[in-house]
């Protein structure tokens, strides 16, 4: 469940995605820039923690029907997720956005221990930080570069940007890639010299410009 203080930019449009007062937040926010379930008042740290892991621990059982491949035909299969029971292992996923510092995290991890506890529910492992980030954040953007080639060296790997929209999104990537390239070659990392970067194409003006891209 995400919560926004404030709006994240979508590279299609340049913009906000909405706006919000001092005193205000949306929760149910996606990372694409998806409209909210709800908007409220600012709470505090510790309401907004049992607001959020409340409608994720206390969401009622849900039934699909999804279609799977047997290796020889298509068969409708009826799933059901759930609700959370007493003496249930869980990862406490506490995502940072890209907006929020780490210290703050622990807060609403400290929070959410607390709930589980109550709820009888066991965390097994937690992750505390910014691991899905929804806003432009360079430097994030540039830690992830220097791990990617890091890890070619003697390997195929390639790099797929993500909602990319405009030839200049791709101009710009390729910067952050030629710098991280000459920050490890300055530090005598090895890694592959031949990384290619492409786009995963999830925009309708991703199609209208593949030509250019």
């Amino acid at each position: 469940m995400g919560l926004a203080l404030s709006s994240c930019t979508v590279p299609a449009s340049g913009l906000p995605t909405f706006e919000l007062n001092e005193n205000e937040m949306e929760m149910g926010i996606g990372i694409h820039g998806e409209p909210c379930r709800e908007r409220k008042l600012l709470l505090s740290a510790d309401e907004i923690t049992e607001l959020l892991a409340s409608s994720i621990i206390e969401d009622p059982a849900y039934t699909r029907t999804i279609r799977v491949w047997d290796g020889e035909q298509w068969r409708e299969v009826e799933l059901t997720d759930r609700p959370f029971q007493r003496d249930v292992r869980v990862l406490a996923f506490v995502n940072g956005m890209g907006g929020t510092p780490l210290s703050e995290l622990y807060i609403v991890f400290r929070k959410l221990c607390d709930l589980c506890e109550v709820k009888g529910m066991h965390i097994v492992r937690s992750l505390v930080g910014n691991f899905v980030t929804s806003i432009e954040h360079p430097e994030l953007f540039m830690v992830q570069l220097h791990a990617i080639l890091r890890a070619s060296q003697g390997r195929n790997v390639g790099i797929l940007l993500p909602m990319v929209s405009s030839s200049d999104e791709i101009r710009e990537a390729r910067g952050y890639l030629t710098r991280a390239q000459r920050e490890l070659k300055n530090e005598n990392v090895p890694f592959d010299d031949g990384v290619k970067l492409g786009i995963m194409v999830e925009v309708p003006a991703a199609a209208f410009i593949a030509e250019r891209l």
